[in-house]
């Protein structure tokens, strides 16, 4: 005997659905039961492909269908419109599905990171080298350290300091002009011997401790004006040494 209310199968002699609880009637009075609707068959197989194919391939393009459609069908499941042989199917492409969206969505993060990164860091390293170009062509920094070229013609100098036991002192010279100064060079030249008078006087002038290595930019800077002084067309930038011995 089936009952009327749940169909489950009693003993002919039940008065009671042992399911349900619904009396029953005895079995020559029972109604015939309608017959069930058939189930649907479900996409379980389908689900799962897309969930598979949405991790090792083609991503979130497939995972969200799968992850929609798997969370359709075993909501008919549970309510028994799908066949339950689906469930497994259905679920195991549902998470396939959400993994692969979420997989695909953290990698396409990373890369517009990378991006990021890397425009922001070719950015920063244009602008420093626009910053470096700029400073290279500024006349303020030429002014600091500009590009020379040298006079080194001047023959080596040789004299004594005016301390009480004079020390001896070899020095040899190169001036440093402008190079666009298509003048300086060939005054230079003429003046050859008049220069090398003049820095002689200029150092003779000193003493042991004045010509010391803490005080070759001073000395430099005076052997350059003392030159400049004798100078009519053009002036010097700079006197190097190249030689300065100084014997006590």
């Amino acid at each position: 005997m089936f009952c009327p209310n749940c169909g489950s199968k009693n003993t002919d002699i039940a008065r009671f659905c042992i399911n349900c609880g619904t009396p029953l009637l005895p079995a020559e009075n029972s109604p015939p039961l309608p017959p069930q609707a058939p189930k649907e068959p479900g996409r379980g197989g389908l689900i799962l492909t897309f969930g598979i194919l949405s991790v090792v391939l083609l991503g979130f393009i497939l995972g969200i269908p799968a992850w929609v459609m798997g969370h359709h069908d075993n909501k008919k499941i549970q309510s028994g419109v799908i066949d339950p042989s689906q469930k497994g199917p259905t679920l195991a492409g549902m998470i396939l599905g959400i993994i692969g969206t979420f997989l695909w969505a953290l990698g396409i993060v990373i890369i517009l990171f990378a991006v990021t990164a890397t425009v922001v860091s070719f950015n920063a390293l244009k602008k420093g080298s626009a910053s470096q170009n700029l400073a290279a062509v500024s006349p303020v920094y030429q002014s600091k350290d500009p590009t020379l070229a040298y006079y080194d013609n001047i023959e080596q100098i040789r004299g004594q300091t005016t301390d009480e036991k004079p020390a001896v002192f070899l020095l040899r010279v190169s001036l440093g002009y402008d190079p666009a100064d298509k003048q300086v060079s060939g005054e230079i030249s003429l003046r050859e011997r008049e220069i090398q008078n003049v820095l002689l006087k200029y150092i003779s002038g000193r003493t042991v401790t004045e010509l010391s290595p803490a005080h070759y930019d001073d000395l430099q800077e005076g052997m350059r004006d003392a030159v400049n002084a004798i100078m009519t067309t053009a002036k010097i930038k700079s006197v190097v040494f190249r030689e300065f011995t100084v014997v006590k």
